[in-house]
């Protein structure tokens, strides 16, 4: 009899029947422990927004040195699915569970060190893959707990050392594997690639740019001081007042080159990305003592910016409390000019790239605050997305409760992948002052012409006066480690209080 260790995966019981699991030791050469499948396990791993990933563990028999472990991964319906990124539709009947079998296949064909797929049945929705040690996430985590928790600066030192080796062998495992897919592609396309037309891209920066003004309506109003009564907090900012300065500036910005200069970054095709480069999506393997990082979850892979993938990586909250922008700064740079950068004209050499496709940016400035603003923005609309409890599909994976999104509370699907900081503010907080961090810098380091000042301006204006010429210090000033955090984390710390204070004021967004 299968035992299951988690209360909800009995519903995969008449998914794993006894032939099914025959037929996976057939595909894993391990026949020897057929005799065994009425005794394996099955544990939940992750819950997906689309999918539901297993540990299935066969025990061993004593002529068998070690049993199996094997990742199940189970994809849903698209009526089961949960929209995954804010402004794009819920996917239709997209056979996730196909592409993902088909690019494990290609990528391990290419690259050995690849996940190897096992066994695909498209009846099931089901794909089974090679077990490996653990998850980079998790990892992370630990890493991030240990530097926060000490006060010795010579620990922090070497755990940030630790987490520098971690993402350079990661960037270049992904470098590697990518520009090779990259290559193999251009000649024998076998990938399924995801692609987005341009109104989903239009729709996706505007619903971002929504998310990014309605938070700033809250930080405006988070400051005010106690003494404020009920009375002038609403006569300060009325329902109209909000929706005429939103439709403002989100007009102003609309018809703005800025706008189609994201839009074309992220049109840019140079070669085959993960398109979700996130801590999640990379797992390891030790041996012998060394670490090996290889990627998962190749459903959404596509043509793109090379460097978008490591952006993504680097615009993690963990890290940015952990590494200053210069730090990160640092990394992409030492990344970019020795591994992207010829990769990128070896490609140029061999693969023109037609005239319909945006010119390929060179300058490594204005490719990093490009690919940063992008990242900050969708994260930032995912998440506001959580707070507000905008998108339905959202309120009802919570239940509508705001409390149900801290970290060990359980829901539909894995929140605490998407917002890896322990609080969900604090999360918040950390990517909206990445966002004008990344923009100061913008502002600082790009020519007058491709600067982007007026989505500067526009998030500057979320801050009251008072508090501008600060920020903009602060923001300037990479030797304060940390300030820029507890700058915005005191604005929510006082927000909640008012809100503590006026239950019935419907003007607060959290």
């Amino acid at each position: 009899m299968i035992n299951y260790t988690e209360p909800d995966c009995g519903w995969i019981r008449e998914q794993l029947d006894k032939g099914f699991l025959t037929s996976i030791l057939s595909k894993t050469g391990r026949e020897d422990l057929t005799g065994q499948v009425s005794d394996c396990s099955v544990s939940l791993l992750q819950r997906g927004s689309r999918s539901r990933v297993y540990r299935l563990h066969i025990p061993s028999v004593p002529s068998s040195e070690k049993g199996l472990d094997l990742v199940v991964k189970l994809f849903l319906s698209p009526e089961e699915s949960i929209q995954m990124k804010p402004g794009l539709t819920r996917p239709s009947d997209r056979r996730l569970d196909q592409h993902e079998y088909t690019n494990l296949l290609y990528f391990h064909k290419l690259k050995p060190e690849q996940i190897k797929p096992y066994l695909h049945d498209s009846g099931r929705r089901i794909v089974v893959m090679e077990m490996l040690d653990g998850s980079y996430h998790e990892m992370l985590t630990a890493h991030y707990r240990e530097y926060r928790e000490t006060r010795n600066k010579r620990k922090k030192n070497s755990v940030k050392g630790e987490v520098v080796r971690n993402i350079d062998q990661i960037l270049s495992s992904a470098h590697d594997t990518l520009h090779q897919v990259t290559v193999s592609e251009k000649d024998h396309p076998w990938l399924v690639l995801s692609t987005f037309n341009d109104y989903q891209l239009y729709e996706h920066i505007n619903r971002a740019l929504a998310s990014l003004h309605g938070a700033g309506v809250y930080l405006s109003l988070a400051p005010l001081e106690k003494e404020k009564n009920e009375y002038l907090l609403q006569s300060q900012l009325t329902e109209p007042a909000h929706r005429n300065r939103q439709a403002n500036w989100l007009m102003k910005y609309i018809f703005h080159r800025e706008r189609h200069r994201l839009m074309e970054h992220l049109k840019m095709e140079e070669g085959i990305i993960h398109r979700d480069l996130r801590p999640e999506n990379v797992l390891f393997r030790s041996r012998q003592g060394l670490l090996e990082f290889v990627l998962c979850d190749l459903t959404d892979i596509g043509f793109g910016p090379l460097d978008l993938d490591m952006i993504s990586l680097l615009m993690d909250p963990r890290l940015k409390k952990m590494f200053t922008l210069e730090e990160r700064r640092s990394i992409y740079d030492r990344h970019f000019e020795q591994e992207l950068l010829p990769s990128l004209n070896k490609l140029a050499e061999e693969y023109v790239p037609s005239d319909s496709l945006p010119k390929i940016i060179h300058d490594k400035n204005e490719r990093f605050a490009l690919g940063a603003i992008n990242v900050l923005l969708a994260d930032i609309g995912f998440t506001y997305n959580y707070l507000h409890q905008v998108d339905p599909a959202r309120s009802l994976a919570s239940g509508g409760s705001l409390d149900k999104l801290h970290v060990n509370q359980r829901l539909p699907f894995d929140v605490t992948r998407r917002l890896p900081l322990e609080d969900v503010r604090d999360h918040f907080a950390t990517q909206f002052l990445s966002l004008a961090q990344i923009l100061s810098f913008a502002e600082q380091q790009l020519p007058e012409e491709k600067r982007f000042s007026s989505l500067y301006r526009g998030v500057l204006s979320f801050y009251p006066h008072r508090r501008r010429d600060s920020l903009r210090r602060a923001i300037l000033d990479e030797t304060r480690h940390g300030l820029f955090t507890r700058i915005l984390s005191s604005l929510f710390n006082k927000g909640k209080s008012l809100i503590d204070r006026y239950p019935s004021s419907s003007l607060f967004l959290l």
